[in-house]
């Protein structure tokens, strides 16, 4: 908050105009005058101080909305630091289970070809083969929720620190550079889930 320029103007002619009137007065006095002369000498140190103590207050109020401004920012740039450590372990989780879930395709395609060259699968190998498959594909979409709403959440607390007139170290190139490795490493860990299981066995048995 600023000095309140309008209320130190009034202040300061009523000073002005009080001390002219003393100077007028000042010459051959009776004991009524003489008393007036010094009350407004008393008006013209209460006017003074009243002066003072309006600066005084208005430089207070400054500096208490600089503090909180510094608090704000300090607040914010914490926060957002938590969101992009949040981000990156997210991030890092998702493509191990990634990994995990392509090294035990690969495993289950080979057990699959040989169990195709020694039988025909039963019927219920094959639920069981679709239901294990549906709770990975479940459990990696709710990874992809996750990282999805933790970026969100990163875009609400910086545009809400910008709007709140708080500098922050990071830009929105910055901000867009993190969604786009998301969108990159959403787009691997779904590779091997877009593709259905029977075309997976297909494209494996070509190979051969």
């Amino acid at each position: 908050m600023g000095l309140n320029i309008e209320n130190i103007k009034k202040v300061a002619e009523k000073v002005s105009k009080a001390e002219k009137e003393t100077k007028k007065e000042s010459n051959k006095k009776t004991h009524g005058e003489k008393m007036d002369y010094l009350q407004k000498g008393i008006d013209v140190i209460e006017s003074t101080s009243s002066l003072i103590e309006t600066i005084i207050t208005a430089r207070k109020e400054t500096h208490l909305a600089k503090i909180n401004l510094d608090s704000k920012q300090i607040e914010l740039e914490r926060d957002l630091g938590k969101y992009q450590t949040t981000l990156q372990k997210e991030i890092k989780e998702m493509e191990k289970e990634v990994e995990k879930y392509r090294i035990d395709s690969e495993i289950k395609l080979k057990e699959l070809d040989v169990s195709i060259h020694e039988l025909k699968e039963s019927e219920e190998t094959k639920r069981l083969q679709i239901q294990k498959d549906h709770e990975t594909k479940m459990r990696m979409l709710d990874m992809q929720q996750s990282i999805l709403e933790t970026v969100m959440e990163m875009y609400k607390q910086y545009y809400a620190a910008m709007f709140a007139g708080v500098v922050l170290p990071v830009t929105p190139a910055n901000m867009t550079n993190d969604m786009q490795n998301c969108i990159q490493s959403l787009n691997t860990s779904i590779q091997y889930l877009n593709q259905p299981q029977s075309q997976i066995t297909m494209n494996k048995q070509l190979d051969y």
